[in-house]
């Protein structure tokens, strides 16, 4: 049985809120577990999407498994445009002149993307009150795609976790994710710190950058609102 205060979630794994002192480490069993103020809630709509609410951040997923909307629960400020299709996962044309699977040319960069097929399913799989998580199974032809989507009791943060059995030809995958976020410039990490490019092209070395390297982040932002994306080693990015 698992001790008290622990979630266990779908996969078997389990989760707790734990205080561990700075530069410190603890077991699982020996650290002091703290109870979430706000726990996250989910649920499903009637329409086949989902949704999840830590009083934080609320998350929108639809019937097609695109993350629809997020909104910052404090100020009611939504991240996406009404009108956009929200963040989602996209296909683009992957045919470089040279060094095939290397270079991107710009006019793969610049052609429309294809989005993914709706997904399968779009299920609920653990709905809180430490971790609320939604899996959406997507088929491209024979490749499949399990991309899921996490919230955490009090984070600011969605996390999004993906598994690809990969079997396309001459394309590549994209995550897009269209913010409503002002501001001419993006900072992305770097190796030591981090560097900061315009997103807009008004010189041609600017117009160069269709395609760039951050390393672990890559943030847009106002005075008082912006927006980060956040993965695992360097990736490339178009802002």
């Amino acid at each position: 049985m698992p001790p008290e205060g622990v979630q266990v979630c779908a996969d078997g794994s389990w989760a707790a809120r734990v205080r561990v002192e700075p530069l410190s480490s603890a077991s699982f069993h020996e650290a002091h577990r703290v109870e979430a103020a706000l726990p996250v809630t989910a649920g499903t709509h009637a329409d086949g999407g989902c949704w999840m609410d830590n009083g934080v951040v609320r998350v929108m997923i639809d019937a097609a498994g695109r993350v629809a909307q997020v909104t910052d629960v404090t100020s009611g400020r939504r991240l996406f445009n009404d009108d956009s299709s929200g963040a989602r996962l996209v296909l683009h044309l992957d045919q470089p002149a040279e060094y095939d699977a290397w270079d991107i040319d710009e006019p793969d960069a610049r052609r429309p993307w294809t989005e993914i097929p709706a997904a399968e399913r779009v299920d609920l799989v653990d709905a809180g009150p430490l971790v609320a998580r939604v899996r959406c199974e997507h088929r491209v032809g024979a490749t499949t795609l399990v991309h899921e989507v996490a919230l955490t009791a009090q984070a600011t943060r969605v996390d999004h976790h993906l598994v690809a059995d990969w079997h396309q030809s001459e394309q590549r995958l994209a995550f897009v994710a269209p913010v409503r976020v002002g501001g001419t410039r993006a900072s992305a990490g770097v190796q030591f710190g981090h560097v900061v490019r315009a997103r807009h092209a008004n010189t041609s070395w600017q117009a160069a950058h269709f395609e760039q390297l951050a390393h672990r982040y890559v943030h847009v932002g106002e005075a008082h609102f912006g927006a980060a994306l956040l993965f695992v080693g360097p990736r490339g990015v178009d802002v």
